[in-house]
């Protein structure tokens, strides 16, 4: 299993993946992980080689704004392709009442079932906080939410009453999370954040600033605008524009907008533009008050 690092040249060989989808893939299952901890290792030896993604059929599918749904998505369609036992989003119920929903159920090779729950998040940072860019997402809530709520599920008598009524050893071998995405650092540097204890120190890096000092904090290049569909991986595109371009652009969506703007600084490499660093530009008033978009 070989572990993607993200990209600091536009020839870096992630590039090299044409096809965004499979770029997408490949970032969500070998790319850096947010956290690093006994319940949520970094290391997963059962994944799969890289050159082994890029073939991959991926049927097409509706758009969803809703990333965390694609990105699960993304994990079924590479598990159709292996021989192993598995499924997914498994209600856990008793006396009527759903206890949760546990994200995977699966058997890598011989081994015991694993429970693994799957998120891709993204947060900057402000203080002690790390939040989501809609304002309602912390990344402390979740880590504690997995680990005391989710991750515990496939212990429960519910659980295990499931796993037998549909074939499966209920003796589950662990319990682990899987969680992708980026974390933003403040580009101002008057701003301190601290790192919540168990984030992977191989985690993927961004910065944010707040549109009004958008002059003053970003570093002159070329810029593409990130859609929301095109989060999930660093980005390969075939146009960029230079700051002087990209600031009316920005003040126009700022205008009429409150929503975060993602950003990618892009290179000119062999491949076509690649995506070397990437940026939130916030409204001025993040985090005072919560953000109207979709949730991921």
């Amino acid at each position: 299993m070989s572990r993607l690092n993200p990209p600091t040249s536009a020839d870096d060989p992630f590039f090299s993946i044409t096809s965004v989808k499979h770029r997408h893939l490949a970032w969500s299952l070998l790319g850096p992980s947010l956290i690093d901890t006994d319940w949520a290792p970094a290391e997963q030896p059962w994944l799969p080689e890289l050159s082994n993604l890029i073939n991959t059929p991926i049927p097409t599918e509706a758009r969803s704004a809703r990333l965390g749904l694609v990105f699960e998505h993304l994990w079924h369609h590479w598990l159709e392709t292996t021989r192993w036992r598995w499924q997914a989003n498994i209600q856990v119920q008793e006396s009527g009442k759903t206890l949760g929903e546990m994200d995977l159920i699966l058997a890598p090779g011989n081994t015991a079932p694993l429970h693994l729950e799957l998120a891709l998040k993204f947060y900057a940072g402000f203080g002690a906080d790390w939040i989501g860019p809609n304002r309602r997402d912390y990344l402390r809530d979740k880590l504690h939410h997995t680990q005391t709520r989710q991750l515990s599920l496939s212990g429960s008598a519910a659980a295990r009453k499931h796993l037998i009524e549909h074939g499966w050893n209920p003796d589950v071998g662990q319990s682990q999370a899987i969680m992708r995405g980026c974390l933003f650092y403040p580009a101002n540097p008057d701003i301190r954040v601290e790192l919540p204890d168990g984030i992977s120190d191989q985690h993927w890096r961004g910065n944010w600033c707040h549109h009004s000092e958008l002059k003053e904090r970003l570093p002159a290049g070329n810029w593409y605008l990130i859609a929301k569909d095109e989060w999930i991986s660093p980005v390969l595109s075939q146009i960029a524009v230079p700051n002087d371009e990209l600031y009316p652009l920005l003040a126009l969506h700022f205008r009429y907008l409150s929503t975060p703007v993602c950003l990618a600084q892009m290179a000119s490499g062999r491949y076509g533009w690649g995506e070397i660093e990437r940026w939130f530009v916030m409204p001025d008033h993040w985090p005072s008050k919560p953000v109207s978009t979709t949730s991921l």
